[in-house]
């Protein structure tokens, strides 16, 4: 194992530090849905729709947004197994903003209404989205499709801010479709990965991935043009070794003999 320097951490670390904080993030999305109301009698299905209908539509879209986000964190420390001081600083400042959804998503819930709760809820989703990308590029340095996945939601989640400030009730709408971004990390990912680069033309060998080598159909023997009359049988073919084997035995037998005759013959004549 190589030694690390000063200035580097091992990002498994981290990795186990954020998988808690996620999880008690998209925990706590939930702690304030049984306090939403206080029914003065037992309510009827009509109650709980209007109670609740709203509440959990934010609730979703809060506990869906930290999972793609937490996919996405979690690949892209994968893909770093260490890491410099300033990415560990960087990395603390996007869990700083996991820490905070609760506290945004329970007054977006509460008073989704309001154009100004609804700007500050779009406003944590942009910087949620916008350090994410960042960290995706500190990583990458280039224009690839984990890229362009990862700024697919900081492009809807910026007009969808904007549509905030003019119409709440449409912007949960508009940032819904940041799940964009899974598509085309599937899309261009099954075109672009490990699997994409195995594949190999008709006229080319493909290339190793890891220990393995993917062959061409024409590396292999094609069995069906094997003409299997001029094949002798299974038996025939253990007949033919077993006879092989006899004989030679037989000879090595027989070299004994004549040694051991040439000795006595020695022997006798000294």
């Amino acid at each position: 194992m190589t030694e690390l320097k000063s200035d580097q951490f091992e990002m498994r670390r981290l990795e186990s530090l954020s998988n808690t904080i996620f999880g008690v993030a998209m925990t706590l999305l939930a702690y304030d849905l049984p306090k939403a109301a206080v029914f003065t009698s037992a309510p009827g299905w009509s109650d709980l729709a209007h109670v609740y209908s709203g509440k959990l539509a934010g609730f979703a879209l809060s506990f869906i947004i930290a999972g793609v986000f937490w996919i996405s964190h979690h690949r892209r420390l994968a893909r770093q197994p260490v890491g410099s001081r300033g990415a560990v600083i960087l990395n603390l400042f996007f869990l700083l903003s996991i820490v905070l959804l609760p506290v945004t998503n329970g007054l977006y819930t509460n008073y989704s209404m309001s154009s100004a709760v609804a700007v500050l809820y779009g406003l944590h989703l942009t910087a949620i989205a916008g350090l994410n990308a960042w960290l995706w590029w500190t990583i990458l340095g280039s224009w690839r499709y984990e890229i362009m996945a990862s700024l697919f939601p900081l492009l809807v989640f910026i007009p969808g801010t904007i549509v905030a400030a003019f119409a709440p009730h449409v912007a949960p709408f508009v940032w819904f479709i940041a799940f964009g971004g899974l598509l085309i990390q599937r899309f261009y990912g099954a075109r672009t990965g490990p699997g994409a680069r195995g594949r190999a033309s008709p006229g080319r060998r493909a290339e190793p991935i890891g220990r393995h080598v993917k062959l061409d159909r024409a590396d292999f023997v094609d069995r069906s043009r094997i003409d299997r009359s001029q094949l002798p049988r299974r038996r025939d073919r253990l007949l033919l070794g077993g006879a092989f084997h006899q004989v030679e035995a037989q000879k090595l037998l027989l070299g004994l003999g004549k040694r051991a005759v040439q000795h006595h013959a020695c022997a006798g004549a000294t």
